[in-house]
């Protein structure tokens, strides 16, 4: 790692001039020895991203590089996180879309000294380098007294924890967007490019000025009035190209939106919709506000039997999340808000919602025409009428099916989440799974009680019986009826 020589592979397929840690230990850390205290101005450390051809693993980029000095190895000072450091002067690292890539992490913004430098990764458990380096600064860092308190090394995982890992993550993508959108006005007018560009040159200096995480911690995106903001100028972008107010278009249901991507023009379509009694199956159409401000729109469901927004129709706004790989993803299906003129959704200035429509088979087996109705706060905008046919089949979806859904869920106590599941919505995870059929369940291996037996294989007494407590509650209290219960 410091023997000057970078590797021209893929870093997971090299042997001779990479360290890799699969399944590693979290967080990964590397100490490099000066071999005696010295001044230190950056480092720098080669890293490779992407997915592995032949196993399909994914290797993403650290979420954080925290960087570290000390000159006995037993206090160390926090001097910077690497990655925010080198995109504050450099284009940032990109969103991970399987393709592989390289990458020198760097900065020379550290102006600090010390004996020993301390690298802690936090990431996936997979970390691949080629190269470290600690590029030296000027003597009178040696007199520096660090500015961050020292720790002892068995804090430092804790460290990583951090409070500010919010701010961290916001304004990385306030970052990427910014240079997302700069990069569609290429071939854009000047007199139509320049309001855009001095817009988002005024916003990236708010972004490197921020020292608070915005006040809603969620991975909801746009994340605060900045993130508001820079959407307003892709908005900007698309109306410099010509695009209306709304548009409303569709997509295949199971199709990933791309985040920022340009919408198609607006096309006359339908939705149709074919399933069998008791089975769910869901549709959807996109709506893309081009406007300079959020749009609130009114869905209902009308001519459908069962009337106006039927009770076995769902109807879903997918939000847009933030993801350990850098890239936007809708796949959040919150359910949408019930007037009674139908469902209420927000659509934030220069962003797409996807709209997703579930539907459960009940009543009389035929087809049926009606129409989902689109109707904006603003009326200027216009309503619109797509049409939404149903065809219901004479057949019954068993209660009990041959083919079994899994997934790691590890839902085996109540208000106890894992796996993402927060304590708090663990009897809605289950009901939603439950609600989607899911039949073969997980569980830690801690859930399989064990007992003390004495040399005739017997239990001693009444205190050597295995607790069952919480299997019983998995089993008889969560997930009764199951068709396998699986331990991992």
């Amino acid at each position: 790692l410091t023997d000057g020589k970078r590797s021209g592979k893929v870093l997971w397929e090299d042997k001779e001039h990479t360290v890799g840690w699969r399944d590693a230990r979290w967080p990964v850390q590397v100490i490099v020895d000066l071999g005696q205290r010295q001044p230190i101005s950056g480092v720098s450390v080669g890293m490779g991203a992407g997915a592995a051809l032949s196993s399909k693993e994914i290797f993403a980029w650290p979420g954080l590089i925290d960087v570290f000095i000390s000159d006995d190895q037993k206090l160390w000072h926090p001097v910077g996180e690497l990655i925010s450091l080198h995109e504050h002067e450099n284009e940032s690292l990109p969103a991970f879309d399987g393709t592989y890539d390289y990458r020198k992490i760097s900065t020379r913004r550290l102006a600090t000294a010390g004996r020993y430098v301390r690298l802690v990764f936090s990431a996936r458990k997979e970390v691949f380098l080629d190269e470290i380096e600690v590029f030296g600064g000027d003597r009178i860092l040696l007199d520096k007294v660090p500015s961050q308190p020292a720790m002892g090394g068995e804090k430092i995982e804790k460290f990583v924890e951090r409070p500010d890992a919010t701010l961290i993550v916001a304004k990385r993508r306030y970052r990427m967007d910014i240079h997302t959108i700069e990069g569609q006005l290429a071939g854009f007018k000047e007199s139509d490019a320049k309001p855009i560009r001095e817009a988002l040159a005024a916003l990236k200096t708010q972004v490197e000025k921020l020292v608070e995480p915005p006040a809603d911690k969620q991975a909801v995106l746009p994340v605060g009035d900045i993130g508001r903001a820079i959407l307003s100028q892709q908005a900007a972008v698309w109306r410099a190209r010509g695009k209306p107010p709304v548009i409303v278009w569709h997509s295949g249901v199971w199709d990933h939106l791309q985040w920022l991507a340009t919408p198609p023009a607006e096309e006359k379509f339908g939705l149709k919709l074919a399933h069998i009694r008791n089975e769910r199956r869901s549709t959807s159409f996109n709506l893309t506000n081009t406007t300079d401000r959020e749009q609130t729109f009114t869905i209902s469901v009308e001519g459908l039997p069962g009337g106006s927004n039927p009770g076995n129709v769902e109807v879903r706004p997918v939000e847009w999340t933030e993801s350990f790989l850098r890239t936007a993803i809708a796949y959040a299906l919150p359910s949408a808000p019930k007037t009674e003129a139908g469902y209420e959704v927000k659509v934030p200035a220069g962003m797409t919602r996807q709209m997703f429509l579930t539907v459960e088979g009940k009543g009389e087996a035929g087809s049926s025409q009606g129409d989902i109705t689109i109707v904006p706060a603003e009326k200027a905008l216009g309503e619109r009428k797509l049409p939404f046919e149903l065809k219901l089949y004479p057949f019954d979806f068993p209660e009990k099916q041959s083919l079994h859904f899994s997934g790691w869920d590890y839902l085996t106590e109540w208000e106890k989440g894992r796996y993402g599941f927060r304590p708090e919505t663990t009897r809605q995870a289950v009901k939603l799974l439950k609600d989607y059929r899911m039949d073969l369940v997980w569980g830690p291996l801690n859930i399989w009680p064990r007992g003390k037996f004495n040399a005739a294989h017997e239990y001693a007494s009444a205190t050597d019986q295995p607790d069952v407590a919480k299997f019983n509650t998995w089993v008889k209290e969560i997930w009764p009826g199951a068709h396998r219960y699986m331990i991992n």
